[in-house]
């Protein structure tokens, strides 16, 4: 990892302990995306101390010195302290994300956001901040946003169909009912005890970090609109397919003994391994019915219409995949 950049300022000068750290990793990203995103953080209302780590996975490339250039450019007041890491090789939004968490950030609380999405509610930190306060059981909270395309429109982000207050283990397995890493804010200590997102995992590291979360205490969702998440033409095309089949075939064997105590996601898990894994057209091999029949059938019988809107969606996928 090569030198980092610290933005100097009245925070970072006088040494106090930010409450929240917010982190975002970027790569080949434009920087107009990447000044959105940063906007939406320093127009929080919270008034505690914050720090904003940027991690530049852009190793060696034009990118690199622009994102350099761009982080000593920003215009921040005395709430917030900014640095800059650098990676030594491009690693991926789980290791960089991980890079931060790797002793450099000091806040109590952390917020992740995505360097193409942002934040839309100027008391978003604050609410969460807040939320957790009250509950000393809570280490993480959530909450609802929307989709973005290329051409501005907008839809519901999948998590409004969700609407428990407090989400059980149950839900977290069944349902991923958090999403993105964009919208969620984070105990510290709890971040330490799960060490972390897990980068043996093609995908859905995300959703992994979120099943190990949800053992150390409960969730909270709150009701809000506060960010955006960005969907671009073209992306998740080639190889995704299997690269989720293969993550969901590791998350099954990582939290096997958690999925025994809950059939019902152990058997949509599967299901879905099972989907992406034909999608793949042979790159990944579905995980055995004989292994997981019995969580498969009770999904099934408890949600035949989910099932066959499952496989509905699978053969739209196929016939679309054979057209183009």
């Amino acid at each position: 990892m090569s030198d980092n950049i610290t933005v100097p300022n009245a925070f970072s000068t006088c040494g106090s302990s930010p409450s929240v750290t917010i982190v975002i990793p970027t790569y080949r990203r434009s920087l107009s995306l990447l000044q959105r995103a940063v906007d939406s953080v320093l127009m929080q209302r919270y008034d505690g101390p914050m720090e904003l780590i940027i991690v530049d996975d852009n190793h060696g490339d034009e990118f690199a010195s622009s994102v350099a250039d761009f982080v000593t450019s920003i215009d921040i007041d005395d709430r917030f302290r900014v640095m800059l890491l650098v990676n030594d090789g491009i690693n991926g939004a789980a290791r960089a994300r991980n890079l931060a968490l790797a002793g450099k950030t000091r806040g109590k609380y952390i917020a992740f956001l995505d360097d193409d999405d942002y934040w839309i509610d100027e008391d978003k930190l604050a609410k969460q901040v807040a939320a957790l306060e009250v509950d000393e059981e809570a280490v993480l909270t959530f909450s609802h946003g929307y989709y973005e395309e290329d051409d501005g429109d907008r839809t519901p982000y999948f998590t409004v169909s969700f609407q428990s207050s407090q989400p059980t283990l149950a839900d977290m397995l069944e349902n991923d009912c958090v999403g993105t890493p964009s919208q969620v804010l984070i105990r510290k200590t709890a971040l330490d005890r799960t060490g972390g997102f897990n980068t043996s995992l093609p995908v859905q590291d995300d959703y992994e970090l979120w099943v190990r979360l949800r053992q150390c205490g409960t969730f909270i969702r709150l009701p809000e609109y506060t960010f955006v998440r960005s969907r671009h033409a073209g992306e998740h095309v080639t190889g995704f397919a299997g690269d989720r089949a293969r993550a969901y075939a590791q998350i099954l064997a990582i939290h096997r003994d958690v999925y025994g105590m809950v059939p019902m996601a152990w058997g949509h898990v599967a299901l879905m391994q099972r989907r992406y894994a034909r999608q793949s057209h042979g790159a990944v091999a579905p995980v055995s019915v004989k292994n997981h029949w019995r969580p498969i059938a009770q999904y099934v019988l408890k949600h035949p219409r989910g099932y066959l809107a499952m496989r509905r969606d699978e053969w739209r996928a196929n016939r679309k995949s054979m057209i183009t």
